[in-house]
């Protein structure tokens, strides 16, 4: 196995294990951020759209395991990243501001939250439309903010600001 793999899907195990074990619990108005997508946003940054899509079938599908949604993020994370994947600026050659980031967040989460609300809609997992809009812009908005923070910092520990 490629030790690239090996290290990105050991990373990727470890954002879903705080996505599920702190992230989840830390909700603002009802919504929640989704740092496993910012990893799998980071993964489509930094490496090819094949690796991406593969890697993320791969994580997305574990992630629909430990949460009880067989195939809900797997779908739909893939998908969105199959669609979006051209959009995400790659992080090594750009600098971009914090509205930028978080302008492109916004829109990147906003197509990942919209197939999974519109998903949960036709399987019925939410019975109520309140959830849909909660799903789609409150996620998105939540996740947004986030990944701009950790960005940001990010970008302050490394000596780039």
């Amino acid at each position: 196995m490629n030790p690239l793999f090996i290290k990105d899907f050991i990373w990727g195990l470890l954002y879903i294990a705080i996505q599920i074990v702190l992230i989840r619990h830390l909700r603002l108005f009802d919504v929640q951020a989704d740092i496993f997508w910012l990893y799998l946003i980071y993964i489509a940054a930094i490496r090819d759209r094949t690796y991406t899509i593969f890697i993320t079938g791969i994580l997305a599908f574990l992630y629909d395991a430990m949460l009880d949604t067989w195939g809900l993020y797997m779908f739909s994370y893939t998908a969105a990243l199959f669609i979006v994947h051209r959009f995400i600026p790659r992080i090594l050659d750009n600098r971009l501001l914090t509205p930028q980031i978080a302008l492109i967040l916004f829109g990147v989460s906003i197509v990942a939250n919209g197939i999974v609300a519109s998903m949960t809609n036709f399987v019925d997992i939410y019975a109520s439309e309140v959830f849909f809009w909660e799903i789609l812009l409150g996620n998105s908005v939540y996740t947004a903010l986030l990944g701009s923070f950790l960005y940001n910092f990010s970008s302050a520990t490394q000596g780039n600001s």
